[in-house]
């Protein structure tokens, strides 16, 4: 739905952050059973006023902080769920191995000798980074 006076879309879901919680928040609300006054929207309105249904996915779930296949409910009611568990929003996680406590002469750059991430190939070509940066 869109505000003809605002422009501004309508959306019956919403994902909120909670830095109190450390979870991301879930919040649907009932879709109306006709078009409200001052709105335009191309969608058929259901005859029963009833929140949308989010269902998350096994590859999302982690990312989001919820159990696989987590889904909400089609409530008539503005309802919440917080995730069960901290959120991955990076997960691709990287490591910096870092090295301070050798001789210079031994290495090119006396600090940082290479940044990866747990992936097969990264790992591969960090240690061809980290021969690189030897003498």
């Amino acid at each position: 739905m869109t505000n003809d006076e605002t422009c501004s879309n309508t959306y019956f879901i919403h994902l909120v952050v909670s830095n109190i919680l450390y979870s991301i928040d879930i919040l649907t609300y009932p879709i109306p059973t006709t078009l409200p006054t001052g709105f335009t929207s191309s969608i058929i309105f259901p005859s029963v006023a009833k929140n949308p249904i989010l269902k998350i996915l096994s590859s999302m779930n982690d990312i989001l902080g919820y159990n696989a296949d987590f889904q909400t409910n089609a409530g008539s009611e503005i309802q919440t769920y917080n995730s069960t568990k901290a959120p991955n929003v990076s997960p691709d996680s990287s490591v910096l191995i870092v090295c301070d406590q050798v001789q210079k002469s031994i290495f090119k750059f006396r600090s940082s000798l290479c940044y990866f991430s747990f992936s097969f190939n990264r790992f591969f070509n960090c240690r061809k980074t980290f021969l690189s940066n030897i003498f």
